[in-house]
């Protein structure tokens, strides 16, 4: 869904996507008002380096007579190269006149109705409900165009196809094998723990980036006061271990590790290690934090959390961002923490939709500017002894984030990394696997992997989680995860969390297809699926860590296409009893919306969301749902209270504001039975006075109805309230809308003629307030 942000320009996209990631010049840019960068889409590497010594790690694989043969995993051998693509000529630079290409060589076009990669493209399925069954065709429809281009994009450049099994093998030969866990107790004398505290409390050697780089668990055992010992317990497989030493070692100068042979250290380690036992945290505390009775070390690290290997900490918060990316003043001497603050204010700032429009009117988007000054900030002389591995993390995840267009960005600022020396770690690559994951580029991720073995970096439960959300098709997902349970893989505590969050959907989809095949024959009705022992049953095999954001979001938006909304309730209140399991957003209440057709229950989830989880809001989506629910079912209060609320939140989308300007217009050809209600009471929606003052300013002589948008009145109000905010909660006030709302049907059904007092007090009132700072809530969860 759009969040009403249009950008200015149109970038060809899909010539970058098939670029892998590697040591490539700085790509071509075009030069735009000075010193701003537009992006443009780039041809292909030369196919022949594809083709070199150190490309080829891996590709001869053994074929596995268990794995899935039948028509819809089956993947075509690869093509012996042939004299009509040997004589391509060289690549074109716009992405249309490659494909014209590709299409018209083709010698079968009827290979291009099936794409190679049928394991990536997602499968339509039968829903109960024709809504979600037309959204799942959609749904892989799409898939398959984007699998089509691909492919397309392979044979025009003459490219290997790689597919799932190649890759899966590949994965299997260079990942470390995990035959036994290690718990050592590390030592640090007298001598070199107080050098140990302050390097441990670095920016990109704290004891978190090594649990998270390394995939362990390290806890504090002892500490006393400055000049004496620093003891710590690490845990993890061999492979972590040893990596955690090393790392620590650097930090310390000398240690003292012993292994602990104890039979029960799994229970004193139980906790943390496999998540089981009590869902108490290990508060590593920031710099310059108060600890009370403080017999601790206090070591810099990036929030408050589980200190698991899977668990990803913060640092920064999101905020609002209320001007340009470029008037953010950098830091007059550029150190290591400076660094990491402008490049955290650059990327960890949110610009309000309706400040695009005032603060960026021509030129380059928000967007483009962030990456441009990102880029800036990494290839400046004046920066480059402040470069953190951590602020490099961040930009990336950002540059990402923001889909495959600002991918030459990524791989200038990666490559200016490298130059500089940087201690890089498979976290980094883990950034564009999960970028390559999320385009399903089968041959990107392939190359990234091959990139990181030339590197000699190990393959971590992130790359295999990459690989798995990559999939789509169940059974392959299943023979997958077989294959890593085959070599070990499910017993180390990292890779059990991501198998269990991949699988978790599988099984639930599994059961839910059981239950209602059971049902079909029976005259009962159908209920729904005991989700309390679904979510007991998977946290006995892979452990409680499963169960996170995301993972809760696809189940509810799984229970909710089955239409099991009760099954989806219990879910949230399960969450709810269980503490910091999971913290729902708001994709969670959106997704709960989009499958729930009752507005009493709307109001209802929108009530109950806000007094458990405080930091759940609506946002534009959010709004922009509700309002179409209330313009379908002419609800004239209740679009009056979604349009105030959105106005003074500033989350109109330009979606939303579409559908609210259609209101305003005159003529014949608007007054449909659906518009003729909300048209009647367009005064009470918009405001009269606002609507005559508006109207009067545009056109003082005419006063032409047409030119009115949403978008003036939205200004109108904001103007108006300077700063207020409504004094009411919204959940409360749509359920006041909505009983107001079902008095106007009845009295219109009953053929009653509505007086202006009358009028009057059926409309809900909407009273403000000066916010306080109490009522600020964060943006994201703590």
């Amino acid at each position: 869904m759009s969040l009403g942000v249009k950008s200015l320009w149109r970038a060809q996209t899909w010539s970058v996507c098939i670029k892998e990631l590697s040591l490539v010049p700085v790509p071509r840019e075009q030069q735009h008002h000075d010193k701003f960068r537009r992006w443009m889409s780039l041809s292909a590497p030369n196919p022949s380096s594809r083709g070199s010594g150190q490309d080829q790690i891996g590709n001869e694989t053994k074929t596995d007579n268990n794995a899935p043969e039948d028509e819809n995993f089956h993947q075509e051998e690869e093509e012996p190269t042939s004299s009509s693509s040997s004589s391509l000529p060289p690549p074109p630079l716009t992405t249309r006149a490659l494909l014209k290409q590709a299409i018209k060589r083709e010698p079968n076009p009827e290979s291009l109705r099936k794409p190679a990669g049928l394991a990536l493209v997602k499968p339509p399925a039968q829903y109960p409900s024709k809504y979600e069954t037309e959204r799942s065709l959609r749904k892989h429809v799409k898939s398959t165009d984007r699998q089509h281009l691909h492919d397309l994009f392979s044979r025009a450049y003459d490219k290997p196809d790689d597919n799932w099994r190649s890759t899966m093998d590949f994965m299997l030969r260079h990942t470390p094998s995990f035959e036994e866990m290690f718990n050592l107790k590390v030592v640090i004398g007298r001598g070199a723990a107080q050098e140990a505290r302050r390097m441990l409390s670095g920016l990109d050697n704290n004891i978190g980036q090594i649990e998270r780089r390394n995939q362990s668990v390290i806890r504090f055992e002892e500490s006393f006061p400055d000049d004496e010992t620093l003891v710590l317990n690490v845990a993890g497989t061999e492979t972590a271990v040893r990596d955690s030493l090393r790392d620590i070692i650097k930090a310390s100068g000398q240690l003292t590790a012993v292994r602990i042979m104890d039979e029960d250290w799994k229970e004193k380690l139980g906790d943390i290690w496999d998540g089981s036992g009590t869902d108490e945290t290990l508060r590593l505390y920031s710099g310059g934090e108060v600890i009370p009775g403080d017999t601790t070390m206090t070591v810099q690290n990036d929030s408050a959390s589980h200190s698991g290997g899977s668990a990803q900490p913060k640092r920064h918060q999101h905020y609002v961002l209320t001007k340009r990316a470029d008037d953010i003043t950098p830091p007059a001497e550029w150190t290591k923490l400076s660094f990491q603050k402008y490049i955290s204010s650059l990327v960890y700032g949110i610009l309000p939709t309706h400040l695009f429009r005032q603060l960026y009117k021509e030129g380059p988007s928000h967007q483009e500017t962030v990456v441009s000054l990102l880029i800036d900030a990494f290839t400046s002389e004046d920066t480059q002894s402040a470069v953190s591995v951590s602020a490099l993390k961040m930009a990336l995840t950002y540059i990402h984030s923001k889909g495959p267009v600002f991918r030459p960005a990524a791989r200038q600022i990666f490559t200016q990394a490298e130059s500089l020396q940087l201690a890089l770690d498979a976290e980094t690559f883990g950034i564009f696997l999960a970028s390559a994951s999320r385009a399903r580029e089968i041959n990107n991720f392939n190359s990234i992997l091959r990139l990181m073995v030339r590197k000699r970096f190990h393959l971590q439960s992130h790359a295999w989680y990459a690989f798995l959300e990559m999939i789509e098709h169940a059974s392959v997902k299943r023979y997958v995860v077989g294959r890593m349970q085959a070599s070990g893989l499910h017993r180390i505590p990292t890779f059990a969390v991501g198998i269990g969050r991949q699988l978790a959907p599988v099984y639930l989809e599994s059961a839910l297809e059981k239950k209602k095949k059971a049902e079909e024959g029976t005259a009962a009705a159908v209920c729904d699926i005991d989700i309390g022992a679904f979510v007991r049953s998977h946290d006995a095999q892979y452990g409680k860590e499963w169960l996170n954001t995301t993972t809760l979001n696809k189940l509810l938006d799984l229970l909710g296409k089955h239409g099991q909304l009760d099954a989806c309730r219990a879910l949230l209140d399960l969450v709810h009893a269980h503490g910091r399991r999971a913290n729902p957003d708001a994709y969670t209440l959106n997704t709960m919306i989009t499958h729930s057709r009752r507005i009493p229950d709307h109001i209802a989830l929108l009530q109950s969301m806000r007094a458990r989880w405080p930091w759940v809001r609506p946002d534009a989506v959010t709004y922009h749902q509700l309002l179409s629910i209330a313009r379908k079912t002419r609800l004239p209060n209740m679009v009056r209270v979604l349009f105030r609320y959105a106005v003074h939140d500033r989350l109109l989308g330009a979606k939303a504001r579409h559908q609210l300007s259609t209101l305003l217009r005159d003529g014949e050809r608007n007054f449909s039975n659906r518009r003729f209600l909300l048209k009647a009471w367009e005064d009470a929606i918009f405001g009269k006075a606002e609507l005559e003052a508006v109207r009067g300013r545009l056109h003082p002589d005419t006063k032409n109805v047409v030119t009115v948008t949403a978008y003036d009145l939205e200004e109108r109000h904001v103007a108006q309230a300077k700063g207020m905010k409504p004094s009411v909660d919204i959940a409360t006030k749509l359920r006041e809308a909505y009983d107001r709302d079902l008095e106007i049907h009845r009295l219109v059904k009953e053929g009653r003629v509505l007086t202006p007092a009358m009028r009057d007090a059926l409309t809900v009132d909407i009273p403000l307030q000066t916010p306080g700072e109490a009522e600020a809530l964060p943006l994201s969860a703590p």
